[in-house]
């Protein structure tokens, strides 16, 4: 079977705005401007598929290119000082403010090719490679070659489970497959850049804007996992238990630098390093009841979830960036804060744990509280790992019930040992926060000092964020043979967030 595939997609979007001159940012002048942008996507792949079977051998033989083209197209323009009223045109306004205009592409390229076989749908093998290019690449690392291998064994296929009664379905299976990422925030991730625009008067002028990494090239994402799928009693319990290992090498990532270095931004792209991802995942259906009045099933899954550094770029021990430290053997997901101690009592100063780099040192902002140094200086605080936002645990439980014409089902998640910075409190009014739950435990005196400065960046507002959640709840009725027979009309009322167990303070 030889087939081709093409997709297209524009999108285009225009405004005119107008500013009166009565009243407003365009007071005595008014002003008009108009913005166009349109994106365009290309994708177009040819595919070549070859099948036989012999003597309960079945093969099948995919080969195929594809293409991948983006171009993005804007146009901005602003005047000021209308001539005449009740004209919104350009050409009635005098003075050119601004005007802007940008192109950008990016184009991706693969070729592809997928083998499949199996033997009775009992021992099953799969294999694929395939070689992708992106432009966001120099020519010489512009490509990536990936492949993938995977072979399950369908067990209940044998002869020794045919006609087992209790074991209804059984089946393993493992993999390993590569993929290939070119995700960034620039289409143009090898080239250094300069900016345009910022001229003086009538003369011109550039900025230096980003200084690039002409080796940067894919990221590559290894998994390997394997699995057994179980069907017991005709398929009334069935259910999964998987293991995976994934591996990120060559870690896409804007590695900040010295501000002394003098690179704009304070960042370059990067290949930086290897990280691993590990976990296990469970899920199992039951059908608990199932007669002609009273039908009852439930569904459950839970998932654990690691996540490691393991190699970091030559030379670099550390990569912080802003509230996570990135080390070989931590996770990019741990916290990295200076870590609060609490509320001198005796004035209603803010107290930090005394940074290593100044023990032994005597200052007005260094103290001794209860034998611990502590210092009332935010930039002489000790900086530490502060719990992580991965939770230990993620699961969910759902059940569905009907009773002759009535249906119940609902649904809960639920998420154990996960950390969150609380942002929000950070950021509010201090004397709000003084007076609230971070000052409960403290001296009236201290209390009604409040804190003296904003605790940014603090592990005080790092809080465990571990939820229980009913997501939906229905109940429903059905009429049947309402109107004719074989008609049917169902009324129910659907509760969406109908309660959630947390600890956690801040926005929902």
């Amino acid at each position: 079977t030889v087939s081709t595939n093409v997709g297209y997609d524009i999108r285009n979007y225009r405004n005119h705005t107008y500013t009166n001159k009565v009243i407003g940012d365009a007071l005595g002048s008014g002003s008009a401007s108009r913005t166009i942008y349109t994106y365009q996507t290309l994708a177009f792949n040819q595919l070549i598929n070859y099948k036989r079977s012999f003597n309960s051998h079945n093969f099948e033989l995919l080969g195929g290119h594809e293409s991948y083209k983006y171009y993005y197209d804007y146009l901005y323009g602003y005047k000021r000082n209308q001539i005449v009223d009740d004209n919104y045109e350009f050409s009635n306004f005098v003075t050119l403010s601004s005007l802007d205009s940008q192109k950008d592409t990016h184009s991706k390229e693969s070729w592809f090719a997928r083998f499949n076989y199996d033997y009775k749908l009992k021992y099953i093998l799969s294999a694929s490679i395939r070689r992708d290019g992106s432009s966001r690449f120099a020519p010489d690392v512009r490509w990536g070659n990936f492949w993938s291998l995977s072979a399950g064994w369908r067990i209940k296929g044998e002869n020794f489970l045919k006609n087992n009664d209790l074991i209804s379905e059984l089946k393993i299976r493992s993999s390993y497959g590569e993929v290939g990422n070119d995700g960034l925030d620039t289409y143009y991730a090898y080239k250094s850049l300069f900016a345009l625009g910022y001229n003086n008067a009538s003369e011109a002028g550039i900025l230096y804007s980003s200084i690039a990494d002409p080796r940067i090239t894919w990221e590559s994402n290894n998994q390997m996992d394997a699995a057994i799928e179980f069907g017991l009693f005709k398929n009334r319990i069935t259910g999964t238990a998987e293991w995976y290992k994934r591996k990120t090498e060559g870690m896409l990532f804007s590695v900040p630098t010295p501000v002394s270095a003098g690179i704009p931004g304070s960042s370059i792209r990067q290949n930086v390093g290897d990280m691993e991802n590990n976990g296990l995942e469970f899920a199992i259906n039951a059908i608990v009841i199932d007669n002609e009045n009273l039908k009852w099933s439930i569904n459950a899954n839970a998932s654990t979830f690691k996540n490691k550094v393991t190699r970091l770029p030559d030379g670099q021990n550390e990569i912080i960036n802003g509230t996570k430290k990135l080390m070989v053997g931590t996770s990019i997901y741990d916290y990295w804060l200076r870590q609060w101690y609490g509320v001198d009592s005796t004035d209603g100063s803010p107290l930090f744990l005394l940074a290593d780099t100044y023990a032994g040192t005597s200052a007005a902002d260094i103290r001794t509280v209860n034998g611990v140094a502590v210092t009332t200086n935010y930039n002489k605080a000790k900086y530490d790992y502060s719990g992580t936002a991965i939770p230990d645990f993620t699961g969910s439980f759902g059940t569905s019930l009907k009773y002759k014409n009535w249906d119940l089902s609902t649904s809960l998640r639920a998420v154990i040992g996960n950390y969150v910075y609380n942002n929000f409190a950070s950021q509010s009014n201090v004397q709000n926060i003084a007076t609230n739950d971070y000052l409960q435990n403290i001296s009236s005196v201290a209390a009604s000092y409040g804190f003296k400065n904003v605790q940014y960046w603090s592990d005080i507002f790092v809080e465990d964020a571990s939820f229980v959640r009913m997501d939906n709840l229905t109940l429903g009725y059905n009429f049947k043979d309402i109107f004719s027979k074989g008609s049917s009309l169902r009324i129910y009322g659907m509760a969406q967030n109908v309660f959630v167990i947390t600890d956690y303070s801040g926005v929902d």
